[in-house]
């Protein structure tokens, strides 16, 4: 780039190692000033695993990166930009390529554009003080990788056969999960009854070094169809965040649908209250004179 030239997105795929240092640092320093994670977790992974995405590097004329984006397959493709936010020059760009995008913009004003999905973000200080009644019939224990991958994967899936991101899990997506730095089989509690796995609830520890609280995510929690109604999802998020509190957490957060209404009223009820809203946006190019009508 030509010096004193101004910044300007540039697509840079497939990244290189030291390319790829330079996202992880960004990230890094963005999460630091935010005092949360800059982008998704599951794309997280596809940049350290180096999974098939497009990857936009904002850099300025010393060649330093000033702005990142990236865009995985989907119909359309779907954009996270460091920071959750839109940058109209990278929209323009992105636009000009796709046609259509999903695009995730999290604690910040959405673009005008079509609202796909909204997750809420609620959060509540530890502990839950809450008594909860377990089964006679099973029992609650930590997750055994190795025993416990395809039975949990049958009972995920049964239990998110219809969520966009939960449901239909492969082996390989589960063990890539596992494999994470911040993965401890001590907060990762399953409802067992010998044979089969009732619920579950999954608990994440964040490192976020400016966060003036220490963080920790109630990371999924699932109910098997066939024991829905009976108190078991209440009690799985009381455990997990028991497990949270055992690892020195003093604030537990977890992300739901906006239009699941009874998960909804479930972390409510347990005092889990908004404080952050994201929005997956539909976004269009604007049609050229001359371009045909859309069908």
């Amino acid at each position: 780039m030509t010096p004193g030239a101004p910044a300007r997105w540039e697509l840079t795929a497939p990244l290189s190692e030291r390319q790829r240092d330079e996202v992880r640092d960004l990230l890094a320093r963005t999460e630091r000033r935010l005092g949360r994670e800059a982008i998704d977790e599951g794309r997280r992974r596809v940049l350290v695993h180096a999974h098939p995405a497009e990857h936009w590097c904002l850099r300025d004329s010393a060649g330093h990166l000033r702005g990142y984006a990236m865009v995985t397959p989907g119909t359309p493709p779907v954009v996270e930009a460091c920071g959750g936010g839109v940058d109209p020059a990278l929209r323009e760009a992105l636009l000009a390529r796709h046609g259509a995008l999903h695009w995730w913009v999290r604690a910040r004003r959405p673009p005008r554009g079509r609202v796909e999905r909204t997750l809420e973000v609620r959060q509540r200080r530890l502990p839950l003080a809450v008594a909860v009644t377990w089964p006679a019939d099973a029992v609650l224990r930590p997750f055994d990788p190795d025993r416990d991958v395809e039975r949990w994967l049958t009972h995920n899936n049964q239990a998110f056969a219809d969520h966009p991101e939960q449901g239909a899990w492969r082996a390989d997506e589960l063990r890539e999960r596992l494999a994470e730095p911040w993965f401890d089989p001590a907060g990762f509690l399953v409802l067992d009854d010998g044979t089969a796995i009732r619920a579950s609830c999954w608990t994440k520890v964040h490192d976020l070094a400016t966060s003036p609280s220490r963080v920790g995510e109630i990371y999924a929690v699932s109910v098997d169809p066939r024991w829905r109604g009976r108190g078991l999802g209440r009690a799985m998020v009381v455990a997990g965040t028991a497990a949270l509190l055992a690892h020195g957490v003093d604030t537990a957060l977890l992300f739901v649908d906006r239009d699941n209404v009874v998960a909804r009223e479930l972390y409510a009820s347990l005092g889990f209250d908004v404080v952050r809203t994201d929005v997956l946006v539909r976004l269009e190019a604007s049609p050229r004179p001359g371009d045909p009508p859309s069908t």
